[in-house]
This record gives structure tokens, C-alpha cells and sequence, in this order.
């Protein structure tokens, strides 16, 4: 274990905390897309059932791209504990 800071830093989880910064950051380009997507295809929140029976192709790629960026959630979530667990 290191000293960095006043804070022990394990060596090994160095790689955590840059991989979920790069998540986080990604999660947010995600959303981002996601929203300016929803205003090009105009498409209503919460789909119409008629709507998405008749033309499924449009809210499923949203609903993917929607739960990449829940995806990358999570490790951000991971870094953000194993960061605040020396506390």
C-alpha cells in the first residue's frame, strides 16, 4: 500500500478508479445521446402500445441505448465506493 495524498491507495485498484471516471464520462455522452435522439426521431415518452406493436424498431434501439448508459453505471459506482470505503 502506498501513501498518496493522506489516503492509502492500493496499487491494484488504480485501474478501477480510471476505468469508472471513463464510465462515468461515457454514461454521460450515452444520455446526451439518448435525449437529442428521442427530439430527432420525435418520439413520445412514455410509446404509445399501438405505436411500438406497429413499428418495434425505434423503441427498442432506444431502450438499448438506454440501458448502455444504466450499464455504465456501475462501475463508476464501484470506483466511487472503493474511493470513499478508506473514509
Amino acid at each position: 500500500m502506498t501513501k498518496e495524498k493522506g489516503f492509502n491507495v492500493d496499487p491494484s485498484w488504480r485501474g478501477v478508479y480510471k476505468a469508472s471516471g471513463l464510465s462515468l464520462f461515457a454514461g454521460g455522452v450515452i444520455v446526451f445521446i439518448f435525449i437529442l435522439s428521442l427530439f430527432i426521431m420525435r418520439q413520445p415518452l412514455p410509446v404509445p402500445a399501438k405505436e411500438a406493436l406497429e413499428n418495434p424498431v425505434t423503441p427498442t434501439l432506444l431502450f438499448l441505448l438506454a440501458a448502455l448508459g444504466e450499464f455504465l453505471l456501475m462501475p463508476g459506482v464501484l470506483g466511487l465506493y472503493l474511493s470513499l470505503k478508506g473514509c
